[in-house]
């Protein structure tokens, strides 16, 4: 039966699922394999007559489907207005309120536990005359609410069997890299992010490739600042797939950029690279947004599929996952270990304060996020160090003289911008860091791409996009 009817003090409940329509993709493939997967605004048409023949006075739609990105939950909400209620995920969205389509409330509780979620359904004359929607956070609920003795146990001893690995000290960081969270997941999936460079250096250092592409969907947590626990890299990375190395044209990876920029920011293919950058237009058509691809300083023609890289991805993907179908039938050369011991061990040799942002991803159509949302901000923990810019590694004794400054200009949309010696991306050398709100003197205006600055007796080139000229 695709529904069921639950009986409460004489109100009949009716309940029915929807699950993401992508799910093959985002995926391994074969685990969804002989499944198919349609489209939920009929699957819920489908149900909610089924339902109302049955004499349902409430529906509720249990759904995975999100309202970012692809937006399915406010999709659904739209076309079917005969739902009462959406209790959502997918999108980790934490709604205050929930979230009003037509007469449909959609509802989201955030993730990993921050939150517990809460509808009240008023009906008057067996007719649903009003809901509402809340929130329960963590810290309410620790206050408010004793804990049962065995599921405490059953922690405890969790805890104490997991304890001795998990909470071994694998490294330090003066500063939080954001992961994944309701206030980071769409810079995480449409943008270049220091994790994601963190990630993404760590693999193409331990395979030795030419170049590496990361899954932002992969990252799922921050690495806050302070001792670094293994546990906590395996928060970060915590599906254990493992570097697969292949061989692959410009061409194909082209086509590899295309789809990881095909749906954001909702969706975890969007790519974080190392050992390249990539320019593209997310307002173009579908094939035509990746316009240019550098690599040592050398832009790829885009259409050569005679010279070959190699390249690190996941398993995953090499398994066609998150629409990577590309990868699918790509020479391998090697594979190394999974991701989590890979970014444990370069963190051992790594400086985690040169980490930042430098212009691997430009998008020259930025899109904001849809608005109208009542979406709840989520605080650090406090038993987190507040996240800080540490001095600069050093500054280049052989310094050149500057020019006469031309103007001044103010950091944004990131949250570390690194100072190089020189144009470039992985050649120069990384001299300091700025971070959003810091305003610097420009002493020559570059290309779109470069412009040299001054700042707290650091004088070096820095990435033009995340400037703004004052």
């Amino acid at each position: 039966m695709p529904y069921s009817i639950v009986e409460a003090e004489g109100v009949n409940i009716g309940f029915f699922g929807l699950i993401y329509p992508d799910t093959p993709v985002v995926t391994r493939p074969q685990h969804v394999e002989g499944l198919y997967f349609g489209s939920p605004v009929q699957a819920a048409r489908q149900s909610v007559a089924a339902l109302q023949e049955a004499g349902a006075d409430v529906i509720i739609a249990l759904a995975h489907l999100g309202i970012d990105g692809s937006a399915w939950g406010r999709i659904v909400a739209n076309e079917v207005p005969e739902i009462d209620l959406i209790i959502d995920g997918h999108s980790h969205t934490a709604l205050a309120e929930g979230y009003q389509v037509g007469d449909v409330l959609i509802v989201q509780a955030g993730a990993h536990a921050r939150y517990l979620g809460r509808v009240d359904i008023v009906l008057v004359d067996g007719e649903v005359s009003s809901l509402s929607a809340s929130l329960i956070s963590r810290d309410y609920a620790l206050e408010n609410f004793e804990p049962r003795p065995d599921v405490t146990a059953a922690i405890e001893q969790m805890n104490a069997t997991l304890g001795e690995v998990l909470n071994v000290v694998v490294g330090y960081s003066a500063v939080t890299f954001y992961g994944d969270s309701p206030e980071h997941r769409a810079a995480l999936r449409s943008s270049e992010v220091p994790i994601g460079n963190l990630v993404a250096d760590a693999v193409l250092w331990a395979t030795e490739a030419d170049l590496a592409l990361v899954n932002s969907g992969g990252i799922r947590a921050h690495i806050h600042a302070g001792e670094i626990t293994k546990g906590d890299i395996i928060e970060v990375l915590a599906f254990f797939n493992y570097a697969v190395v292949v061989e692959i044209t410009p061409a194909q990876l082209r086509e590899a950029l295309e789809n990881g920029v095909s749906n954001m920011p909702g969706n975890g293919r969007f790519p974080q690279v190392a050992g390249f950058s990539f320019v593209f237009d997310q307002n173009a058509e579908e094939g035509s947004r990746i316009l240019r691809i550098t690599v040592d300083g050398k832009d790829l023609d885009l259409n050569d599929n005679k010279s070959t890289f190699t390249i690190a991805i996941n398993d995953f993907m090499v398994d066609g996952g998150d629409g990577y179908t590309i990868f699918k039938n790509l020479p391998r050369v090697s594979e190394a270990g999974s991701y989590d011991e890979l970014l444990i061990a370069y963190m051992e040799i790594a400086d985690l304060t040169t980490v930042g942002v430098e212009g691997r991803i430009i998008n020259i159509a930025v899109d904001p996020m849809p608005e109208g949302l009542n979406i709840i901000t989520e605080p650090a923990d406090e038993y987190v160090v507040e996240p800080h810019v540490p001095e600069p590694t050093y500054i280049p004794e052989s310094a050149p003289t500057p020019a006469p400054v031309t103007g001044t200009a103010t950091v944004v949309d990131c949250w570390f911008l690194n100072v190089r010696s020189s144009v470039g991306v992985r050649e120069s050398n990384i001299i300091g860091v700025l971070r959003a709100g810091d305003v610097v003197n420009v002493i020559e205006y570059g290309s779109f791409r470069w412009h040299r600055i001054e700042a707290d007796n650091i004088t070096g080139w820095v990435y033009a996009g995340f400037l703004q000229i004052n």
